[in-house]
Order: C-alpha cells, then sequence, then structure tokens
C-alpha cells in the first residue's frame, strides 16, 4: 500500500487485527514521521519487530560537471561560494537529514531543492 511515505499502510497495519496476518515494511519515513508529527504512529510503542529486512545504504552523488572528486573538495566549493549550491532528498527524509547533518557538520551553506 504505498503512499504518503508508508503512513497510510501504517495507519491500515495499525487498525488491522492483531492476528499476525499483517506485516508492515516499516521505511525510515515512519520514524522520522513519529518525531515530527503529533499523531503519526510510533513504530516502537504500537508494533512489534519480526525482522530486519531493508538495510538503506547512502550515497552521495554530484553531477559530473562539478569541478570535486572528494567529499573535501565539495565542502571546500560549497565555502567558497554560499548558497549557490543545491542539494534534494525530499522533505524529512533519510536523505534529507543526512544533508542537513553534514551542513551542520561542515558549516556549508546550500539550498534544498
Amino acid at each position: 500500500m504505498p503512499s504518503a511515505g508508508g503512513k497510510l499502510a501504517t495507519e491500515a497495519a495499525l487498525r488491522s487485527r492483531p492476528d499476525g496476518d499483517t506485516l508492515l515494511n516499516a521505511v525510515p519515513s515512519l520514524m522520522i514521521a513519529a518525531a515530527l508529527q503529533k499523531n503519526a504512529p510510533d513504530l516502537a510503542r504500537d508494533f512489534a519487530p519480526v525482522a530486519f529486512t531493508n538495510p538503506l545504504p547512502f550515497l552521495l552523488v554530484l553531477s559530473a560537471a562539478l569541478p570535486v572528486r572528494s567529499v573535501a573538495e565539495l565542502v571546500a566549493l560549497a565555502k567558497a561560494k554560499p548558497g549557490e549550491l543545491n542539494f534534494g532528498g525530499g522533505v524529512a527524509s533519510f536523505p534529507h537529514l543526512a544533508f542537513e547533518l553534514l551542513r551542520e557538520m561542515t558549516r556549508i551553506d546550500a539550498v534544498m531543492i
């Protein structure tokens, strides 16, 4: 049941009978939603984990047109051109929060699109 970052599926699973016939593949956006939204289901409180099924590798990918080949070079470029570099990832998604952490740790100024 895709849509709304997994929220609809989570709510349907939460309403289902706890008879073992319904499984929820809890995506990271659900953990973020619980922290940011008042009425979001709480995965830790409302569900029992049964298996770890989908590790999430993260990659930092850049346009080949940028003159950088490492994270250090990216940070240096961002510091040399504050506010001129853009990044994307979906509001409050894991990629968004990961890049916000990079921004905070390196004190770079980049614009989310």
